[in-house]
């Protein structure tokens, strides 16, 4: 693979931990002298982040590398990462040797040697091996969330990567649908740059245990309505949710620090509070880079439909011109916007299992909403319910 194995990395062999000893240049991954099985697409990873130790790796940067720049879905990198982790000893709770940072990056963070090819013999002494030991970066945390782990996967047959290049072909069919969609508007124009916009978890100020799922769901059924509708660039709620858990670093407040690791231009947060029995206010707090903040309010019964209903006045906060076509009834319909929010919540915890059933309920009541689908689809897939998975995204893909 280009750029592993370049000169500059003259390492005949690299130490860690208790036992591990990786040789590039044999394609081995050893323990106390006992062979690991790895994978060739885990091991490549593992060696890319063992030569950049000294600096953390985006997502895009380890695409380029590992898959020549091919399209890969977020499920087919985190199980990537999932099979480099477990062959070196770590797993997704216990990051002592790849941290992911900010839920976007990874780096090498245990103590290495790096065993260097011996030098010519002088006075015919051989040479000895030159070794290097890279330190823990600071301000790296002990215990860094995961990039959302899910069940354990065995060697991957034929079916797994087939429906992994589906779920890439869906992801990239979609985009496109999405984005003749809204230029097909009237008034719509193509833009050098959309705003790029982080909902940050909701505040559960009701006092109500079991409304706890608004947390993170009523976050990403807002994110998906408005990445639906278009004019804005939506991150990704699962990614927002992880990059939430870190400290802030260097001086930064929480704000700050989600600015630093999405690269949003706006952010949004928000507090469900009670105003009576099973009356509930919604109060956003919507900060773009430039200019003032805005709060927006809605009041109602039913949380989902709050959050769906606050999409529209988001945006005019905000002064998108691209109006929404969401022709679906998965906003205005109170159990389905609940479900799509709650599997959204399960998702991000890692209960793809849980969550599965959500979004085919969605799927079912509102089979014209795409992200449902494809959500369905990534559930499935990431709960090793390949058969249904590789299916759910083909059928996604002929509707977009």
């Amino acid at each position: 693979m280009k750029g592993l194995l370049s000169d500059a990395f003259p390492a005949s062999a690299w130490r860690w931990g208790d036992g591990y000893l990786l040789e590039p240049g044999r394609r081995r991954l050893t323990r106390h002298d006992e062979p690991v099985d790895v994978e060739d697409r885990a091991f490549d990873l593992i060696v890319l982040l063992l030569q950049h130790h000294e600096r953390a790796l985006d997502r895009q940067e380890v695409i380029a590398e590992i898959w020549n720049k091919r399209p890969v879905s977020d499920a087919t990198l985190r199980q990537l990462v999932y099979k480099a982790r477990r062959a070196v000893g770590d797993d997704g709770s216990h990051q002592a040797v790849i941290s992911t940072l900010y839920g976007r990056s990874l780096q090498w963070i245990a103590p290495v040697e790096m065993v260097l090819e011996a030098g010519p013999a002088t006075d015919g002494v051989p040479a000895a091996p030159s070794t290097l030991l890279a330190p823990q970066p600071a301000g790296v945390p002990a215990v860094v969330p995961p990039v959302a782990e899910s069940t354990p996967v065995t060697r991957w047959s034929w079916r797994r990567w087939s429906v992994v290049a589906v779920s890439a072909c869906v992801i990239v069919g979609a985009a496109i649908w999405l984005g003749a969609r809204v230029l097909r508007q009237p008034g719509a124009t193509a833009s050098t740059h959309m705003p790029r916009l982080a909902i940050e978890p909701f505040a559960n100020a009701t006092g109500e245990h079991d409304l706890d799922w608004v947390r993170n769901g009523l976050p990403g059924l807002m994110g998906s309505l408005l990445g639906e509708a278009g004019g804005l660039d939506v991150v990704d709620s699962k990614q927002v949710a992880h990059a939430w858990q870190f400290e802030p670093t260097q001086g930064r407040n929480h704000e700050q620090q989600l600015r630093f690791a999405t690269g949003a231009d706006v952010l949004v947060s928000g507090r469900l509070t009670r105003l009576a029995d099973k009356v509930y206010e919604l109060t956003l707090h919507v900060q773009p880079a430039r200019g003032d903040s805005v709060d927006v309010r809605v009041d109602g019964e039913r949380p989902g439909v709050l959050a769906a209903d606050a999409v529209s006045r988001v945006r005019r906060r905000l002064g998108v011109a691209v109006r929404s076509v969401i022709k679906s009834k998965l906003p205005s319909d109170p159990f389905l916007a609940e479900a799509f929010a709650r599997g959204i919540d399960l998702s991000t915890h890692g209960k793809y299992t849980d969550a599965q059933s959500y979004f085919a309920l969605c799927a079912k009541g509102a089979p014209d909403y795409l992200p449902a689908r494809l959500l369905l689809g990534d559930a499935q897939v990431m709960a090793n319910d390949m058969q249904a998975g590789e299916k759910t995204l083909k059928d996604t893909l002929a509707m977009a």
